[in-house]
């Protein structure tokens, strides 16, 4: 369950060409499997990062303290809020589990490595729902990061590998129909990245509906262009129109900040 499905690697997923076939049909069930558990609906937010691109992943294991343990992968697809294209295994006594499709996550924290321009998450939550089940966790670092750094020296896309690993902690709960029980334990978190040439871009889109209103916030940054445009259209409940561009200064980036909440 820890691993990419399928005979296919990160790094090189031409280099198993002959097995294409078999990687192309194990995708598409999982496709299915995915639309399957998910019913359209306007989110509250969606965000997109040039890092966060389908050649990386954010993974985590936790145990919990009453011996319940998970893992969480996801494959993004450029996705830093919003659907996970992953799952999330949740087993209580380590031999029956639960696989939760419908899985949502939000990063609260990203550490940042200057040198090729690209975030990570150290602080994030999910929200996973299956049936009459829901859990809820958020995972943070408790120390520092170990980065294993792989610079491509002729990367035609992509600047570098760059693992990280997080030990931390987690907590949040698991509730169905009859009970809800508390969850809080050791995690460790650990992001891949294929550093973009152009690096750090992102957007972001946050949804105003009924019965609050009806409009649209978009917010673009971009390091390469070391600009971030934020755009307001509102209908209701009162009419707005905004636009605000400002100047990135890249140095000024800390190791590690918070990430926008919703407005």
């Amino acid at each position: 369950m820890e691993h990419a499905y399928g005979n296919w690697s990160y790094q090189n997923p031409l280099q198993t060409i002959s097995h294409a076939h078999r990687t192309i049909s194990t995708y598409g069930h999982l496709i299915r499997w995915w639309v399957s558990h998910h019913r359209l609906k306007i989110p509250r937010r969606i965000s997109f990062t040039s890092e966060n691109n389908p050649f990386g992943y954010d993974w985590v294991w936790g145990v919990c303290d009453n011996s319940w343990s998970m893992f969480f992968g996801n494959s993004m697809f450029w996705v830093s809020e919003g659907p996970s294209i992953g799952a999330f295994y949740l087993t209580a006594d380590g031999k029956h589990y639960w696989e939760f499709c419908d899985v949502c996550f939000k990063y609260n924290k990203v550490r940042y490595v200057k040198e090729f321009d690209v975030y990570y998450p150290s602080d994030f939550e999910l929200i996973g729902r299956l049936e009459d089940k829901t859990v809820r966790l958020r995972f943070w670092a408790t120390a520092d990061t170990y980065e294993y750094i792989d610079p491509y020296k002729k990367g035609r896309f992509y600047k570098a590998f760059i693992l990280s690993e997080l030990p931390g902690r987690m907590q949040g709960t698991f509730t169905d129909k009859d009970r809800t029980i508390p969850l809080q334990g050791e995690c460790k978190i650990v992001p891949l990245r294929q550093a973009p040439l152009l690096g750090h871009n992102a957007v972001s889109f946050e949804f105003l509906t009924p019965p609050q209103g009806v409009g649209l916030t978009v917010e673009f940054e971009s390091h390469a262009l070391r600009k971030q445009l934020v755009t307001i259209v509102q209908l209701a409940p009162r009419p707005k129109i905004s636009c605000r561009l400002k100047r990135i200064d890249l140095s000024k980036i800390p190791k590690e900040s918070a990430v926008r909440s919703e407005s």
